[in-house]
């Protein structure tokens, strides 16, 4: 995937108003025309769970066309993710 695809893809979910932050991304070259997209997302902490699994339908819709002609939902991974800061506050 090319630089270009991959900055339109974070600007894509960067751009989400139900995300906090980009993690990661993560992507892999797996047929001709197919791309595995794997996203790391911090949600913004107070969203309920329905608003999450809605913005995680978004972002999957929108980086369909970017990622390849037969890159499936199945191959967009949009994994919520707590920051580093929200692991350590919790676990101490």
């Amino acid at each position: 995937m090319s630089p270009m695809t991959q900055a339109r893809i974070r600007d894509l979910i960067a751009a989400d108003p139900a995300v906090d932050d980009l993690m990661a991304l993560h992507t892999m070259h797996i047929g001709p025309h197919a791309f595995l997209v794997v996203a790391q997302v911090k949600f913004r902490g107070e969203l309920p769970v329905a608003d999450i699994e809605a913005a995680v339908s978004r972002r999957e819709r929108g980086i369909m066309p970017l990622a390849g002609a037969v890159t499936t939902r199945r191959m967009i991974v949009i994994e919520p993710t707590p920051s580093r800061r929200d692991v350590a506050a919790a676990a101490g």
